[in-house]
Parts: structure tokens; C-alpha cells; sequence
């Protein structure tokens, strides 16, 4: 099988022949794959654009990725699938319970890769579906499709293509700090250096916006050293 990639798939995995071996395989099968080789590599990925399904190895490193996954549930709601030699059932119990949609033996023929790939994309769609739509927190909802942000009653807030994107990634990643590198990879589109302003001006120009249209203007908290944290929308609220 061949043709366009129907699937956009992200593959963490520091063995990298096999890496090359498996995306190679998946691209011949529909899907679009990329390697990176580190959780946080991972979450900047995430940060970036769409994504059907997130491979993991289970152990990159000598670290166990189920220690991760928390983090990587809350910066994604699509399908989590983990490749593993590990055949202890703690393990997978563990990692299910935490978010993972699948665990797939390391040793399991390509073809049952996919097929199950296939699968966790196609029950984690829903929740693909209800993220790209739009977040809906005490009535404000942050639509995706049409980039702008609602107030309660369905008032329009104007945002600037960056002050809508820097919202959508803070969302996406509510309760969780987002650093001034994801931030500057994933809005404006380059590397962060320590002498740029520009994505604290940025988070100054929206907490600006969201006050004035009767929201906190504390809804993003800076962590020093870190970046930033959205604390999530009132309930309630807001001008109509």
C-alpha cells in the first residue's frame, strides 16, 4: 500500500535504526512519521501542530516514558500508543490507567502495528474532534477552526493571529508551564533567545485583551525561569 499520508504520527524512540525501520514501514501504509528522541523534543512537536497518534517507546534512555506520561497527556488528548519489550503486566495496567491508549510488543509484526495504530486513531478521534473544535471553560470557548476566542454569550474577542495562537497553546496545555522556547517555536515560528521580549510582550498584549473584555488579567501566570502557565478561563463571567 502507498499513496498521501492519510495519518500524522510522532514516533519517540532513541534506537534509531529502528526509528527509521518502523517510519519507513508506516509511510508505506498511510501515515506520516516523524522521530524525535526525547519527551521534551516530544512535547515542542505536540506544541506545533496536528496530530493523530504519538508512539512511544516505552524506555528512552533508561528512563521509563510511563513516569512522562502525565505530562504528555495533558499537552495531548489524541492517541497514545506504547511500544514495548516489557512484558510485565504492572507495567501496562499503570500506563493504561494514566492515559495510554495501547500497549504493542516491540517484537509484534509491522503489519499489527499499523492495524493497531489504525484503531487507537479511530476510537481517539472524538476527542481529536472535540479539541479542534473548540475548548469550552466557564462559557469562554477557544475555537480552533475559525482561530477566535468566544466570550460567554457568544461575543467575538479580536485577537491578533499570535495573540490567538499563544491563547491556543496555553490552553492546550492548561495547568501545565509552557517555557519561552516552546512558546517562541510554536507562535512566532523560531528559536527563543534570552535577549527576545517578544513572547513576554506577547503574553502582556492578551492578558491585556482578556481584562478588557472582563476576564482576569491573571489568567496566565508567569513562573520565573520557567514560562508560563494559563490557569484556565472563570466560571462564568465576562461581558456579552
Amino acid at each position: 500500500m502507498s499513496g498521501v499520508a492519510d495519518h500524522d504520527v510522532i514516533l519517540l524512540e532513541d534506537d534509531d535504526d529502528f526509528a527509521v525501520e518502523l517510519c519507513e514501514y508506516l509511510g508505506r501504509h498511510g501515515f506520516s512519521a516523524v522521530q524525535v528522541r526525547t519527551v521534551d523534543a516530544l512535547l515542542r512537536r505536540l506544541a506545533q501542530g496536528r496530530v493523530e497518534a504519538v508512539i512511544l517507546d516505552q524506555f528512552v534512555a533508561a528512563n521509563d516514558i510511563i513516569m512522562s506520561l502525565a505530562d504528555i497527556r495533558r499537552a495531548y488528548a489524541g492517541g497514545l500508543v506504547f511500544l514495548t519489550g516489557n512484558e510485565e503486566l504492572a507495567d501496562r495496567v499503570m500506563g493504561l490507567e494514566m492515559g495510554a491508549d495501547d500497549f504493542i510488543s516491540k517484537l509484534a509484526p509491522p503489519r499489527e502495528i499499523v492495524a493497531r495504530l489504525r484503531s487507537v486513531i479511530r476510537r481517539s478521534s472524538e476527542r481529536l474532534q472535540a479539541r479542534a473544535a473548540g475548548a469550552r471553560e466557564g462559557g469562554w470557548v477557544v475555537d480552533r477552526q475559525r482561530r477566535q476566542l468566544f466570550q460567554p454569550g457568544g461575543a467575538v474577542v479580536h485577537l491578533t493571529a499570535h495573540e490567538f495562537e499563544l491563547l491556543a497553546v496555553l490552553q492546550a496545555h492548561l495547568g501545565a508551564v509552557v517555557s519561552r522556547d516552546a512558546l517562541s517555536e510554536a507562535v512566532l515560528r523560531r528559536p527563543y533567545t534570552v535577549l527576545d521580549r517578544s513572547v513576554d510582550n506577547l503574553v502582556l498584549r492578551l492578558r491585556k485583551q482578556l481584562a478588557a473584555h472582563g476576564a482576569s488579567d491573571d489568567l496566565i501566570k508567569s513562573v520565573r525561569g520557567a514560562g508560563y502557565v494559563f490557569i484556565g478561563f472563570p466560571a462564568g463571567g465576562g461581558s456579552n
